[in-house]
């Protein structure tokens, strides 16, 4: 089963949000190869709530740097939603696997492409992974966990 990707989906998240807290009904898409990926209409309240938390977000980002970076964000909270359970220590197990995956989105030595190489604001905010591990289970599921929940896939027919 197809999921949908959160890094194509970031860049439009935010005016489906404010779109839908304006109340306005919109359905937003992202047409790729091998499918649709969808955000689906949100309740004004709802999409009202999300706004509130990225502007607490934002507040306390003028304090001190998140301790969470977007790639590593996504990767934490893309990897949490492939599974729900309640047993805490099944949990315990899904938050290091979680946390696993967004330390290579974050620094990967086998890739260029994650968060710090390719920011000069992470590098001086922050030396290591280390630096975000504590922050990152509060901070993801805050600003991105809603995007994963939401989005969804429709497969696309020959």
């Amino acid at each position: 089963q197809q999921t949908p990707r959160a890094d194509v989906l970031i860049n439009l998240w935010p005016q489906h949000v404010l779109l839908c807290a304006a109340a306005w009904p919109v359905r937003s898409a992202v047409v790729g190869l091998d499918g649709v990926a969808l955000l689906p209409t949100l309740l004004p309240e709802d999409a009202q709530q999300i706004l509130k938390q990225w502007l607490s977000a934002y507040v306390a980002a003028w304090q001190s740097p998140l301790p969470v970076t977007v790639k590593a964000g996504l990767a934490f909270v893309s990897e949490q939603a492939k599974s729900q359970t309640t047993d805490d220590e099944q949990q315990e197990s899904k938050n290091e696997a979680a946390l696993d995956k967004a330390s290579k989105a974050f620094s990967d030595s086998f890739s260029e492409d994650n968060d710090y190489s390719r920011s000069l604001y992470v590098q001086r905010s922050f030396e290591s992974f280390e630096d975000i591990r504590e922050g990152l289970p509060q901070w993801a599921p805050l600003l991105y966990g809603s995007l994963v929940a939401s989005a969804t896939m429709e497969s696309v027919s020959a």
